[in-house]
C-alpha cells in the first residue's frame, strides 16, 4: 500500500517474476491528478528495472481515460468471474516513459448524437439482447458476412462499448427513435490503416426498415466524424444485390468508388462483389 500526496494504491509483485509490479488506484475522486502524480513512482520502478502494470475495472472509465492521458498504454483485458458468477473486466495498462501515448476516439457526446428523429448512443449491455435478435433476423442473416455469434459476444460487446471506444479499438452506437425512445438499429465504425480513416456498418431492425432511419443515423454519425471526430475518409461495402443498402449509402452523401471483386462471404461459402462507397473530408 502506498500513500503518495493523498494517493491510496496498491503495488504488489508478480507471483512468478519479481519484475513485474501490479498497480492498483484505492478510491479516487480526481483520477487524473492521481494518475499524474503516480508517474514519478512509475518511473521510480521502471528505473529499478521493473515492468510496471496498472490494472483497473472496465466500469471504471474516468480512471482508464486518466491512465491513458497519463501515458500508460493497454495491454489487454483480464477476464473472469466473480463468486456470484457475474463477469469481472480487468484493464491492464503499462507504463513506459519511452511511450508517448495511447490515442483514443475523441469522446462522444454524452447525451448522445440527434437530428431531432433518431439519436445515437453508445451501446450499453441492455441493448445486447435485442442485437443478438436481429443477428438472427432472416434479413440481417441473408446479407450478413459474419458466422453465428453467441448471445454472449453480444452481451460482452454492449457492456464494454464504452470501453472499446476509450481505447480507440472500435465505436458501437444504438439508433434510437426520438418518438418512441425505442432501440431501432445499429452503427458502427472500426478504424483502419492509415489513420484517419474508417470502416463503417449499420442496420435497422424488422418493424423499422424503409422509413429512412438508417440513412440518417448514417449522415449523423458520418458528419460527426468529419467535424468534431477527427476522421478524413470513411468507407463501407455494399453487396451489389442489396439494393436498400446502396440507397442508405447514397442518401447519407457516400459516393460509388469502385468494386472488389469477391471480397464479400455469404452465408453459403460463395463471395460476392463489394461494391465500395466513401465519404471523405472536404
Amino acid at each position: 500500500m502506498s500513500d503518495s500526496d493523498g494517493v491510496m494504491s496498491l503495488f504488489s509483485e508478480h507471483p512468478i517474476s519479481n519484475n513485474v509490479i501490479y498497480h492498483s488506484l484505492g478510491e479516487c475522486s480526481d483520477p487524473e491528478a492521481a494518475f499524474l502524480k503516480l508517474t514519478t513512482q512509475f518511473l521510480e520502478l521502471e528505473q529499478a528495472g521493473k515492468t510496471v502494470l496498472s490494472l483497473i475495472h472496465s466500469d471504471n472509465l474516468p480512471a482508464v481515460a486518466a491512465a491513458l492521458n497519463a501515458g500508460l498504454s493497454p495491454s489487454g483485458l483480464i477476464a473472469f468471474k466473480d463468486p456470484r458468477g457475474a463477469d469481472i473486466d480487468i484493464v491492464e495498462l503499462h507504463y513506459s516513459s519511452a511511450k508517448s501515448g495511447h490515442e483514443s476516439f475523441t469522446p462522444f457526446p454524452q447525451e448522445g448524437l440527434t437530428d431531432g428523429v433518431v439519436t445515437l448512443r453508445i451501446s450499453a449491455r441492455p441493448d445486447g439482447h435485442r442485437m443478438f435478435q436481429d443477428h438472427y433476423d432472416s434479413v440481417t442473416r441473408f446479407w450478413s458476412i459474419y458466422p453465428d455469434i453467441p448471445f454472449s459476444q453480444f452481451d460482452k460487446d454492449c457492456r464494454l462499448a464504452g470501453l472499446y471506444w476509450l481505447l480507440g479499438e472500435k465505436m458501437m452506437l444504438s439508433i434510437f427513435e426520438n418518438e418512441t425512445q425505442e432501440l431501432i438499429g445499429r452503427i458502427s465504425l472500426r478504424p483502419v490503416v492509415p489513420p484517419k480513416v474508417g470502416d463503417v456498418g449499420y442496420g435497422v431492425f424488422s418493424g423499422f426498415r424503409g422509413k429512412g432511419y438508417a440513412s440518417q443515423a448514417l449522415k449523423l454519425l458520418s458528419e460527426w466524424l468529419m467535424t468534431d471526430g477527427g476522421f478524413n475518409r470513411l468507407e463501407l461495402g455494399v453487396k451489389p444485390e442489396n439494393v436498400a443498402s446502396k440507397k442508405v449509402a447514397l442518401k447519407a452523401g457516400y459516393v460509388h468508388e469502385g468494386v472488389s471483386k469477391h471480397r464479400l462471404i455469404n452465408q453459403d461459402g460463395t463471395f460476392s462483389d463489394q461494391l465500395s462507397y466513401v465519404k471523405t473530408k472536404l
